[in-house]
């Protein structure tokens, strides 16, 4: 598998809703509102705090996101 950029996990995380990534106290750390409108689906999921780089907390956040989709939903998730 190739490794993703940030932007490109940003990016992907955008798909289902708006991203937030900052940086905190304790790290790094991101969340989005999951807001599919075709699915009638919406959910937020978070990273973990304490991240020691934006990369990690954004990657956690996507797989959060990944799980929490309905199975077969990829395919109803067009760019808005």
């Amino acid at each position: 598998m190739i490794k993703q950029s940030l932007e490109d996990v940003l990016a992907e995380l955008e798909r289902y809703g708006q991203p937030r990534l900052g940086v905190y106290r304790l790290g790094w750390h991101c969340d989005v509102e999951l807001n599919i409108k075709s699915l009638g689906f919406s959910s937020k999921v978070s990273s973990e705090f304490g991240h020691k780089t934006p990369m990690a907390a954004a990657e956690q956040c996507l797989d959060y996101a990944r799980a929490a989709m309905p199975s077969g939903s990829q395919a109803a998730i067009s760019h808005a």
